[in-house]
């Protein structure tokens, strides 16, 4: 669309400035003798070219007899609309790189958050292998507690043991009962090591697919980039094949101008012969009429003297 108004920009500031020019060369010819008349060609427009498309670009311009001016602008647009599918290219070509940048630091980031899920999932099988043996040993405890309480139990009931294994015993119990508590100290940290690493787990799927979003949405525009580049290309083969036919119609009119210039210094000569022709024969007209005047003032002179003569014998008679 930018493309589009650019070109119609162009197009009439170009006719306005050729405009201008023959206005201003009008005016400059104006007391001068005007020489031959411009020559013109027209162009015929094949099937594959669309008028219309090309009237709306050029709205002020004659499709089928354009002048030099004309071919001038579309010069201007091609080069316009080379410059703009350049850019575009280096654009297109800049998005493909950064696109493949992308592809592979998500592909390097999808392998690290893998071997990290993988690393993590190990490390929760062997927390949950750990807290499986940790109860197991807070089972063998608890039974061993129960099979002391009830040797104390027996002890008591039978009074036959001493104080001093009673004292034993006591300590051990105290032993395994706070040995109980380390093992569940030790229980609730492996289990927020659990959650946390749960967490962790959550974060990086939640990455990974925002990462496979972007790389979705990368797709989609490389796909209207090569859509964008096809039909650029296209603006570009229609633009060449009219650019040929200007070429063609300007080499066909430099061709008529060359022999109307000839058969115009043809005519020059000739008229200019003419016209020395001319010139020698009003020389010798005005020569014959100043000979003639000449001529015509002696025989006044003479007439006059007769009839002075004609008087003086008239006055004698009488």
């Amino acid at each position: 669309m930018k493309t589009r108004r650019k070109s119609k920009q162009l197009a009439r500031a170009a006719e306005q400035q050729v405009q201008e020019q023959i206005e201003h060369e009008e005016q400059a010819s104006e007391p001068q003798t005007p020489g031959p008349s411009k020559v013109e060609f027209s162009v015929s427009l094949p099937d594959d070219i669309d008028a219309e498309y090309l009237a709306s670009v050029l709205p002020e311009v004659s499709l089928e007899t354009p002048g030099p001016e004309t071919i001038i602008a579309l010069y201007r647009i091609v080069q316009s609309q080379a410059t703009t599918i350049d850019a575009t290219s280096r654009s297109l070509e800049d998005a493909r790189a950064d696109l493949e940048r992308k592809d592979v630091e998500l592909d390097q980031l999808f392998q690290d958050k893998e071997s990290t899920s993988r690393d993590v999932e190990s490390e929760l099988e062997n927390v949950q292998k750990e807290l499986k043996q940790v109860k197991q040993e807070r089972d063998e405890l608890a039974s061993l507690n129960a099979s002391l309480q009830s040797q104390v139990t027996s002890l008591t009931s039978s009074q036959s043991s001493s104080s001093t294994e009673v004292d034993v015993l006591k300590r051990r119990v105290e032993e395994t009962e706070r040995e109980k508590r380390d093992l569940v100290g030790v229980v609730s940290r492996l289990k927020e090591d659990s959650v946390q690493r749960d967490e962790e787990i959550q974060t990086l799927r939640a990455s990974l697919k925002q990462a496979r979003q972007e790389y979705q949405a990368l797709e989609t525009q490389l796909r209207e980039l090569r859509s964008t580049e096809n039909s650029t290309k296209f603006k570009l083969d229609s633009l060449s094949q009219q650019l040929q036919l200007a070429k063609d119609e300007a080499a066909r009119a430099t061709s008529e101008l060359t022999v109307k210039a000839e058969e115009y210094t043809q005519y020059r000569h000739t008229k200019h012969a003419e016209l020395a022709a001319l010139q020698s024969t009003h020389d010798a007209l005005v020569q014959t009429h100043a000979s003639t005047g000449a001529k015509l003032a002696s025989i006044d002179s003479v007439v006059r003297l007769m009839e002075v003569e004609a008087g003086l014998v008239r006055s004698e008679c009488g």
